[in-house]
């Protein structure tokens, strides 16, 4: 890993189940995915190249920025984009990567709901000679190209601000803290999670005094956050394995009685991982403390971009990107090194 202050060298997931929690930036993904709720097509003028993208949901928030980079830049080039939404289902998500062959295809983009179980649609990509490319998340059978994160620096990242936080607030690491998992058996929340707990586990004065599976999703993280809250009267901190868990565990605080704006006395630190609106949003009105942000948009038009090399002979191969990372918080949000880093979230709505 190379280490440059918050950022690092080193991405996510969710269920389409509706949500009051759920962020405006969502219209225009369900702007696309208005008509067949499976699928949509971008308009296009070029048909010679025709990227498939095969989702396990488009409820995530960051899903808006994964969608916006891989649209646009095909857009830009002139490349057709098709889509296919799995609401979490491995065997549909399979069905779909062989439907986006069938509309022709000839590229398949891939961030699985489960990575092994993907592994059917990507042996039947290679048997029609189609390249899989897995974004945003790992595939454990090998693909031509990965943009992802590294997952488990994202969740050590995580773990530091809430070190940093419980020693500025108690002189010394200790206190207590809910750690809110990502979906049980996905590879991004096994790493985030093991990065998470091995930084803690560092600190025997750090208590993680629950974990649970938030899912990945909002209203899942603000059910069991809810119930937690209930048996633990002392709580310092809260993870979630990424945004969208993090803004339901604080509406959940919010609900009991039991927050307090950042900064403040009996503030609970909550920290999540994407750089979704819901965060932004968040750090900006002290009700979140930080993020571990990756540019999704910029993940997915690089992608394309080096899609389009590759057709145009300009590289030999579609290399794999290990996709920087960067901690946003309430002290540096508004700083240069914020905004050369880029707040994806801020052009969903533009």
């Amino acid at each position: 890993m190379i280490h440059d202050g918050n950022r690092t060298h080193l991405q996510l997931r969710l269920t389409l189940k509706k949500s009051p929690f759920v962020a405006v930036s969502f219209l225009a993904i369900l702007a696309m995915t208005s008509g067949n709720p499976t699928k949509v097509q971008a308009e296009t003028t070029n048909k010679k190249v025709v990227i498939g993208y095969s989702t396990y949901t488009v409820a995530n928030p960051a899903f808006a920025g994964i969608i916006l980079g891989v649209k646009s830049e095909a857009k830009k080039y002139g490349y057709k984009f098709i889509m296919a939404n799995s609401n979490n289902s491995p065997s549909q998500q399979i069905s779909d990567v062989e439907s986006l062959m069938s509309e022709g295809a000839n590229y398949v983009v891939i961030t699985p709901y489960d990575g092994t179980a993907v592994a059917p649609a990507v042996a039947a990509a290679k048997a029609h000679g189609v390249p899989v490319i897995a974004l945003a998340d790992h595939i454990v059978t090998p693909v031509t190209a990965t943009y992802s994160m590294d997952h488990a620096e994202g969740g050590k990242l995580a773990a530091a601000e809430v070190v940093k936080f419980l020693t500025k607030k108690y002189g010394t690491p200790k206190g207590n803290v809910v750690d809110l998992e990502g979906i049980a058996g996905t590879v991004a929340a096994a790493l985030r999670e093991k990065g998470f707990a091995d930084v803690l586990a560092t600190y025997p004065d750090i208590k993680i005094v629950a974990r649970a599976d938030g899912g990945f999703n909002t209203d899942q993280a603000n059910q069991v956050m809810t119930t937690i809250l209930q048996g633990h009267s002392k709580i310092d901190a809260v993870y979630g394995a990424n945004d969208a868990e993090t803004f339901g565990a604080v509406a959940a605080i919010k609900a009991a009685g039991r927050f307090a704006p950042v900064g403040q006395p009996g503030h609970i630190f909550s920290i999540g991982v994407d750089g979704s609106e819901p965060a932004i949003v968040g750090i900006r009105n002290g009700s979140q403390d930080a993020t571990v942000s990756q540019e999704f948009i910029k993940m997915g038009s690089e992608m394309v971009d080096n899609i389009h090399a590759k057709e145009t002979g300009s590289i030999p191969a579609i290399p794999s990107v290990v996709w920087p990372l960067m901690v946003i918080n309430t002290s540096n949000i508004a700083s240069p090194e914020v905004k050369a880093y880029g707040i994806w979230a801020d052009q969903v709505n533009q």
